[in-house]
């Protein structure tokens, strides 16, 4: 009767194969977990922004309670939700920060922005983005998202954070691909977190549609502008 066994040769094929598949899966493997963090995190700070909403006449962090225009810089909104305990400061750094410069803020003196990793809407005096700066539920407004800071590359198959990505793959094994645009993730206004890898989705703010919005550069007040730093 012929043996159904293994022989040496298949054992060690068999095992070879299976430690190639183990190290093609674990980049991505990092990758999902990595994104499923800072994902949540952009959700924390969203519902820190609706907890703040809830007592301010359904506006966040920038205009009051009578709906005037506060002026209110990025790092002022974020040093005033930190401040009320919203979300504590390690929520706003992503994870994967890669800038030496970024720090945790220690809860005193004023929030600059070397200590968080994500940007804000901006916010004009009038049009139909500021009306977005509030509880709206809107699936097709962004209000937050990782920032756009230029060139840099990923790490062992981890994306950076929210940069223009020049060579090697993010999420993933293909290393060989070359990506010269920005990705990241990007936060609607009903709480959902969404990666994206074009800076130009389709939105839609108030009762303005925009088609390949660009996400940091502003035709107007009733279209998306992401900023990291100022009003």
């Amino acid at each position: 009767m012929q043996s159904k066994s293994f022989n040496v040769g298949e054992l060690t094929g068999v095992s070879i194969l299976t430690l190639l598949l183990i190290a093609l899966m674990l980049p991505m493997g990092e990758s999902i977990q990595a994104r499923s963090y800072y994902s949540s995190q952009l959700r924390g700070i969203h519902q820190g922004l609706v907890t703040y909403a809830n007592s301010n006449k359904n506006w966040y962090a920038g205009i009051d309670s009578s709906g005037n225009y506060a002026g209110i810089a990025v790092e002022e909104r974020y040093q005033r939700l930190m401040e009320g305990d919203y979300f504590t400061p390690e929520y706003v750094i992503n994870p994967y920060e890669n800038d030496p410069m970024i720090h945790e803020w220690s809860g005193a003196g004023q929030v600059t922005s070397d200590h968080y990793s994500y940007t804000m809407l901006q916010v004009p005096q009038s049009g139909a983005r500021r009306e977005e700066w509030k509880q709206t539920l809107n699936s097709q407004a962004v209000v937050l998202s990782d920032r756009n800071v230029g060139t840099q590359t990923d790490t062992f198959g981890i994306r950076s954070p929210g940069y223009h990505i020049q060579t090697g793959a993010y999420g993933c094994t293909s290393r060989s691909r070359q990506v010269d645009h920005w990705v990241g993730d990007v936060l609607w206004n009903d709480n959902h977190v969404e990666f994206l890898e074009t800076d130009s989705p389709d939105t839609h703010y108030d009762v303005f549609e925009n088609q390949s919005d660009n996400l940091f550069r502003s035709a107007g007040d009733n279209d998306a502008y992401l900023i990291h730093t100022g009003n």
